[in-house]
């Protein structure tokens, strides 16, 4: 562990830049990007492809709408074939007492 320990410690040791360092940074910055430098565009610097990015999004609610209607109908046919089969339950029980009965009292 102690060798981890000192590779760390080297690793991480503060180490002073080379002489006229600073001088040379600030001369970059005035002067610009180097030649052959070419800066990553972001999506909002082209409008088309914000405008992709924006007709992905509304896409994906306007599913995400259509999904969750799509639920409520099911659940409410759900609800509603329970209920016709309760229905049919009761009466179908009621008439198997109704003809137990009859044939019980000729």
């Amino acid at each position: 562990m102690n060798n981890l320990e000192a590779r760390l410690g080297s690793a991480l040791a503060r180490v002073e830049p080379p002489d006229g360092f600073a001088e040379r940074v600030l001369e970059r910055a005035r002067t610009g990007p180097p030649p052959g430098y070419r800066r990553v565009p972001s999506v909002f610097s082209r409008p088309w492809l914000a405008a992709a990015a924006l007709l992905l999004v509304l896409l994906g609610g306007a599913r995400t709408v259509q999904v969750r209607a799509e639920r409520r109908r099911q659940a409410r046919d759900q609800a509603q074939l329970l209920l016709a089969l309760q229905i049919a339950s009761h009466h179908l029980n009621e008439a198997f007492e109704r003809l137990a009965t009859s044939r019980e009292n000729p």
